[in-house]
């Protein structure tokens, strides 16, 4: 239908050192990332070299919408000075994304991109579409515009202002971002951690398997995907991440009073050690079982009485 399409790939990760080199070759850039990094990248490319930025993004039944820097509109870092941290962001892999709501939501950004391209209707510049797709319900919210004091006002108002302009190179994004977006799983006592190999031999040291409890960690959707019914005739529980961070720890004590010992597991291992030093702080004698679902996947072949489904 479209002969005249032409199509070029860079299979290369996005960094400091290319990024200008590969948005100086386009006219408008869609951002369907799904980390901080990427986007702040993006958008200071973006800025730096006067390109109009789609921005979409979607988690679990939602999605948002917004052209950045464009006209008189705000730009990423207009509406989020600083990195907010990883405890207060939800992503697709921690907490699941419906099918659809990335399809839906990257029409909207192409249909977006068509209207800056051929100039007409108005576009999503200094307001967000917000997605509800479990309900159906889709919404237009205003959005504070252009900061002054934000990197990209000498950018867009040269003849205003003298200030230095932002470097992209000499940014510090892993001081920016790293250190508070990025999610860094506490480190474990060695006595805190054990190999799933190694679970069923714990577990045969205890006369009474009632005082052993297994829990799931991880968000309700995964857990649904594929879990553990039992590890050596102990029922597994399953009790997320978001929940134990909820709960105090005189609730967490009297929740595990009556067990010895908790194991914990979740996705990789990684959440699995938040919550296993959360349960130590409260008293309980929680281990880390290592590398999570992902790692038994590996060492051990399923069958219907062990993985079952919501």
């Amino acid at each position: 239908m479209n002969p005249e399409v032409q199509t070029s790939l860079h299979s290369v990760r996005l960094t400091q050192e290319n990024v200008l080199s590969l948005v100086e070759k386009y006219d408008i850039v869609i951002d369907g990332s799904d980390n901080a990094l990427t986007r702040y990248l993006v958008n200071d490319a973006c800025v730096i070299l006067q390109k109009p930025l789609v921005s979409g993004a979607s988690v679990k039944w939602e999605g948002q919408v917004i052209v950045y820097n464009y006209l008189n509109g705000p730009c990423y870092r207009c509406l989020y000075k600083e990195c907010p941290p990883a405890s207060s962001m939800m992503s697709c892999s921690g907490s699941g994304v419906f099918g659809t709501a990335p399809g839906i939501v990257g029409m909207v950004c192409a249909t977006e991109c068509a209207k800056l391209i051929i100039g007409i209707g108005p576009c999503l510049v200094g307001k967000m579409l917000i997605m509800d797709l479990l309900n159906l319900r889709f919404k237009t919210v205003k959005v504070r515009g252009q900061q002054e004091k934000c990197m990209c006002h000498p950018f867009r108002n040269p003849e205003k202002t003298n200030c230095n302009l932002f470097d992209l190179k000499k940014f510090d994004y892993n001081s920016f971002i790293g250190t508070k977006c990025k999610y860094v799983p506490p480190d474990l006592k060695e006595e805190w951690e054990v190999e799933w190999k190694n679970l069923e031999k714990e577990i045969s040291k205890e006369k009474d398997l009632s005082k052993l409890r297994v829990v799931d960690c991880r968000n309700k959707g995964h857990h649904g995907i594929i879990h553990v019914k039992e590890v050596s005739s102990v029922p597994v529980e399953h009790l997320s991440l978001q929940k134990i961070r909820e709960l105090s720890f005189k609730e967490i004590r009297e929740k595990y009073k009556n067990q010895n010992k908790v194991f914990i597991y979740c996705r990789s291992g990684r959440t699995s050690k938040e919550a296993t030093q959360k349960m130590r702080e409260a008293g309980v004698e929680a281990v880390n079982v290592i590398g999570g679902i992902l790692k038994l996947m590996k060492i051990r072949e399923f069958d219907a009485d062990f993985i079952g489904s919501l």
